[in-house]
């Protein structure tokens, strides 16, 4: 019998999303639950607004990290956002190289990271 080893990777890009005002969206969270999901953010986006939740819609906990990999084990640097709770995550953008930010979440296995994208001005940090 073959067994095959697969990294699953599921890469979010919201980069495009129009931010003339604020928008959400539902980020499907890893089937391993410690592993996170990429997600690239519009470049004038300045916050993000997350709340986690199980595979049921139950609040759950989750977590966030400014660093990582697609697929792989959340961050040890990562912040941890309590079950119920709303983590509101400030951007820094370098407005001179005005790049897609992107932030890496982790979750309930099969959960849902909702994402509040909260629009800057353009030219402002």
């Amino acid at each position: 019998m073959l067994h095959f080893a697969c990294e699953v990777r599921l890469a979010v890009d919201l980069s495009a999303v129009d931010m003339t005002r604020a928008r959400t969206r539902r980020v499907s969270l890893n089937a391993t639950g410690t592993n996170c999901v990429e997600v690239s953010l519009p470049p004038l986006c300045r916050q993000v607004d997350l709340y986690f939740t199980n595979g049921s819609g139950t609040a759950h906990e989750g977590a966030v990290a400014d660093s990582g990999t697609d697929g792989a084990a959340q961050s040890t640097d990562a912040m941890i956002v309590p079950s119920g709770a709303v983590y509101c995550y400030p951007l820094s953008v370098d407005v001179r190289a005005p790049a897609a930010p992107k932030i890496f979440v982790s979750g309930h296995n099969n959960g849902h990271c909702h994402v509040g994208l909260m629009p800057g001005r353009p030219g402002s940090p």
